[in-house]
């Protein structure tokens, strides 16, 4: 059940709280404008609050859909309290508002009045029966925040015990020891001995097996031209020792393996995509670095998607920063529509020019293309060629 409280701060209680990256995910944070009419001017701060600060079409298409947006994604993150700090610049139908907001997402609502600014709005809490409360029940962070720091993750690449190959080690690493700088010779180094280890103790040996094998060193190593390249040399000269001559075409070969077998987004890619208001667009680039095709994305209902963010009808390995992205969308689907409407709402086209413009505006490790009835006609032509060895 929604709880709505007040708060009086003391003197001289700075707001730092409010707006300050703190250790608070379940809470909404804001300051009301002066002379906010309604819960609508609070739009653009609650989806700030919630991350979503990159979806411009958002908000040039209103505060209504910026605050449907923002109810799916409380929803989605399981938002419980919502703090709105100077309370006494809220006209009386704007409480009203953000009692009806925190309702709808079932949060408990907090209402923070500067020090002797109660009695602006005494009579409309007593209305709509607000308790009072002690401003040190307030949770310390908001009171004495101190904020996030980034903490580095230590770089655990270790290696030894590796099988060092022969003749065709000692010709191509010259090539780029003579032309690259030393920090860079010493990653292809752990590259190439990476790659041509894995090689060599797979049992890898049709197109397939090697698109696999590809996919999961790619996956681990990256796909940078740096990576592709002398992981791919690696990979032809590990499977020559295993007696398979390899031809590939890296053009073809990249973008076969990076659609169908690699997802290299990160937990950090994936709170990137939370910065979008509107969930759709970040919905449909996790179901496509999911290797998910658009006919099967907009062949999904909203119900498909458990409030968790899985979907069981597909078999697919989410990640937990992920699925929020699909909850949320599917919040704001089963908000706008009491039946169970399309998870998506646009057609191929729109969704593939969404997925696009988000892959390219955050710079994401994803390729961003379909197949397409031209393409058909070259299906065959994946980029490798494999032959036995006699």
């Amino acid at each position: 059940m929604t709880t709505m409280c007040y708060y009086e701060a003391p003197r001289g209680f700075q707001l730092d709280g409010f707006v300050d990256p703190i250790d608070l995910p379940t809470a909404i944070r804001v300051i009301a404008p002066p002379n906010a009419k309604s819960v609508h001017a609070l739009a653009g701060a609650i989806c700030r609050a919630l991350g979503a600060v990159l979806d411009t079409y958002t908000k040039r298409n209103g505060e209504t859909l910026m605050l449907s947006s923002a109810a799916a994604w409380s929803l989605a993150t399981g938002i419980t309290d919502l703090y709105i700090a100077a309370a006494e610049d809220l006209t009386r139908p704007a409480i009203f508002d953000c009692i009806d907001f925190a309702g709808r997402i079932c949060a408990h609502l907090h209402l923070v009045f500067s020090f002797g600014q109660v009695h602006v709005h005494a009579a409309t809490m007593n209305e709509a029966g607000f308790q009072s409360r002690p401003f040190e029940d307030l949770p310390t962070s908001l009171r004495n925040p101190v904020p996030l720091s980034v903490v580095p993750t230590a770089n655990t690449d270790a290696y030894e015990g590796i099988e060092l190959p022969d003749d065709h080690w000692t010709t191509f690493r010259p090539a780029y020891r003579a032309s690259l700088p030393p920090h860079i010779v010493d990653l292809c180094d752990r590259i190439y001995l990476d790659a041509y280890t894995t090689t060599r103790n797979s049992k890898a040996h049709t197109t397939e097996e090697i698109s696999t094998l590809a996919g999961s060193i790619w996956q681990r190593l990256g796909i940078h031209e740096i990576e592709r390249t002398v992981s791919a040399r690696a990979m032809q000269a590990g499977l020559f020792r295993n007696g398979l001559l390899v031809r590939l075409d890296m053009h073809h070969f990249t973008r076969h393996v990076q659609l169908n077998y690699v997802n290299l987004m990160t937990g950090a890619h994936y709170r990137q995509l939370r910065g979008f208001v509107n969930p759709w667009r970040a919905a449909a680039t996790v179901l496509h670095a999911q290797h998910v095709t658009t006919e099967d994305t907009l062949a999904l209902r909203a119900l498909d998607v458990t409030a968790e963010g899985d979907i069981p009808t597909l078999s697919l390995n989410i990640p937990a920063e992920a699925k929020v992205l699909l909850a949320a969308q599917r919040w704001h689907q089963l908000l706008a529509k009491d039946a169970n409407p399309p998870l998506f709402n646009g057609n191929a086209h729109a969704t593939r020019q969404g997925i696009r413009a988000v892959v390219h505006q955050l710079n994401l490790p994803l390729v961003p293309y379909w197949r397409t009835q031209k393409d058909d006609k070259g299906r065959g032509n994946i980029g490798i060629k494999v032959e036995g060895i006699a």
